[in-house]
């Protein structure tokens, strides 16, 4: 490769510089072709597995309340679900709950419904034994083919609304407590509002939530709610109907939920839920 000439330049004759007698080049060389190529090279691999971890991060990572992520709250960054079966996307919103968790105020605003999933759900992960405590658990205005009440124990249970067919038979239970939840200092709110699949809450052990607010539209599947400890359950204003027929069950709270009391309000009218 040609060498390039520096241009001929007479330097100020400085005594100091002259005394130190320090070397001037005349001429720069460039290397080989083949090094200049093979640092080209390692940058280019360089930037791209940058822009491939940045893109996969982007990704994988989702932020509440987006739908079709899993949110291990009091975080808020959410990892991303798989594709269903069929290569679609899960469009749910999953809430997971470790134990020990407490949080303010859990506020849903959700129209919901997949074919063949449930439309809420609250549940265990496998090999667990928790339970969700609340001061109040409500749900008003809510519209569902099906609700089922069970494994849980309620202090106070307030009903009303429509129902397309209705079973209450709780056991009544004179020890169950009511929940009075303490000092949630550094506890936070989250809401969430929009369109989405369905809506889980999975324990990881015993998690509290001083209040949880439920409500919206649930065109499919069931509302199943387990595994909670509260001391007011209100289900107010309710429209649940799956076949218009009120001889058959629309709505469960089953003998293994225990309670203190109950106002029960409900009517039964012909509802189907679409």
């Amino acid at each position: 490769m040609p060498s390039a000439r520096l241009p001929n330049m007479k330097l100020p004759q400085w005594r100091m510089v002259s005394a130190l007698h320090l070397p001037i080049p005349t001429r720069f060389r460039f290397g080989g072709a083949k090094a200049g190529l093979a640092s080209l090279g390692v940058v280019a691999i360089g930037f791209a597995a940058t822009l491939f971890l940045i893109i996969a991060t982007t990704n994988s990572e989702m932020l509440w309340p987006e739908a079709g992520a899993e949110y291990t709250l009091p975080n808020v960054v959410g990892l991303e679900l798989p594709l269903l079966e069929d290569g679609s996307e899960d469009q749910t919103l999953a809430v997971v709950l470790a134990a020990g968790t407490r949080l303010e105020n859990l506020s849903l605003n959700m129209d919901m419904g997949r074919t063949g999933a449930d439309c809420i759900a609250v549940e265990r992960a496998s090999g667990t034994s928790g339970y969700l405590f609340a001061d109040a658990w409500i749900m008003d205005g809510l519209i569902a083919p099906t609700l089922v009440l069970s494994n849980s124990e309620i202090h106070h249970l307030v009903l009303t609304g429509n129902v397309d067919g209705h079973h209450t038979g709780p056991t009544q239970d004179s020890s169950i407590p009511d929940i009075t939840i303490g000092s949630l200092y550094g506890a936070s709110t989250y809401q969430a509002e929009g369109r989405v699949d369905k809506v889980v809450i999975t324990l990881l052990g015993d998690a509290v939530i001083k209040t949880v607010h439920i409500t919206g539209k649930c065109s499919t599947g069931a509302v199943d709610l387990d595994y909670l400890k509260v001391g007011q359950l209100s289900l107010l204003d309710v429209r649940i109907g799956d076949d218009g027929d009120i001889t058959t069950v629309a709505m469960d709270i089953d003998s293994s939920t225990k309670i203190y009391s109950i106002s029960d309000s409900l009517v039964d009218k012909p509802i189907i839920v679409k």
